[in-house]
């Protein structure tokens, strides 16, 4: 027996069988035989009713052959985060960043609207609290600090006299962990299990799709190793402390840095400084973030003859979507500079 119910907003009939929550593949089968049924019953079966039936039944069988990703998001602050966790997750889960490409994540500033992303997800993942803590502030929603998982040893320390500005926090890491392949490697236990405790069901996959990209990993590493094999050693002026991970895994130098803190633009004094080291510790190149102006970069390499390379940290546009690519552009640009 069946209880009827009818929603007058739709102007359809659709049963329900009593005490009980049908799935949806058994509900639309249900609802399908009622509207024959009632058809028949009132003498209204015609080609153009049998059409509308039919019509309607096999959007819902296309519908219902995809994954239902809609309880499964996860929400990631800058792009590299997102490359990383969608190697976990595959198809089982939808991930969704917030800041967008050419931002960087050190001024940006959250809004309403990513506060509501994050609340109806299953969990948001930043970072660390020195880069976009802000992330994290509504306790109520399950958050994961990713450089967390990177084993403390592996940690490198920020830059002395470095700051990452009013919005972050006030800790001594580094955070910029995911421009070396083996730290991000390093971080897939804990990110797996992270991802298991918000879907159990799904742990499988994750842990599956965790082992395959830590192969990947570890061939992306020899990869770059042979693109660097004769770069070892130069030295570089960056705008900004984002690669260092990537300078001590591969063996090149940071020379000096433009932006002595993040945000903030570099004094006369500071980049006097900058000129001078370039002139006498024979620098290869200033490298030149798309996330921050480059006009103190370009007055630099006029007042000293070396070229301005860009490189890019956070990626998220055509050529630097996937974690390799990202890695593999910044790795050629590392390479074509001259010693």
């Amino acid at each position: 027996m069946y209880e009827e119910r009818a929603f007058y907003s739709t102007g359809l009939y659709w049963p329900e069988k009593s005490g009980k929550i049908l799935s949806l593949n058994k509900f639309f089968n249900l609802w399908t035989a009622e509207q024959m049924k009632s058809c028949l019953n009132f003498k209204k079966l015609n080609m153009q009713n049998i059409k509308k039936i039919f019509i309607i039944q096999l959007f819902f069988n296309i519908f219902l052959s995809f994954p239902l990703l809609a309880d499964r998001i996860f929400i990631t602050t800058v792009h590299p985060a997102a490359a990383i966790l969608s190697e976990i997750t595959g198809s089982r889960s939808r991930v969704e960043r917030l800041i967008p490409p050419g931002i960087s994540p050190h001024t940006y500033e959250a809004r309403p609207s990513d506060m509501v992303k994050i609340k109806r997800s299953k969990g948001i993942f930043y970072i660390s609290a020195e880069m976009d803590g802000w992330a994290a502030m509504d306790k109520s929603i399950k958050s994961f600090e990713m450089i967390s998982f990177l084993p403390e040893n592996q940690r490198l320390s920020l830059v002395h006299g470095h700051s990452h500005g009013k919005n972050h926090s006030s800790g001594n890491e580094d955070p910029h962990f995911w421009t070396d392949p083996l730290s991000v490697k390093a971080v897939l236990p804990g990110l797996t299990e992270a991802l298991c405790s918000r879907d159990r069901e799904g742990c499988s996959v994750y842990t599956v799709n965790a082992g395959n990209f830590a192969k990947k990993l570890t061939e992306l590493d020899q990869k770059i190793k042979y693109s660097l094999r004769a770069s070892e050693g130069k030295k570089f002026i960056l705008y900004h402390p984002s690669f260092r991970y990537y300078f001590k895994r591969y063996g090149l130098i940071e020379a000096g840095t433009l932006e002595p803190v993040a945000g903030g633009e570099p004094s006369a004094r500071h980049i006097g400084n900058i000129i001078s080291t370039v002139k006498t510790k024979n620098v290869s190149a200033i490298l030149q973030e798309p996330q921050f102006s480059s006009s103190m970069a370009k007055l630099v390499a006029g007042e000293t003859g070396i070229p301005v390379i860009t490189i890019d940290p956070t990626g998220g546009v055509s050529g630097r979507i996937t974690y390799e690519e990202l890695l593999m552009f910044n790795t050629q640009a590392f390479s074509r500079a001259p010693r």
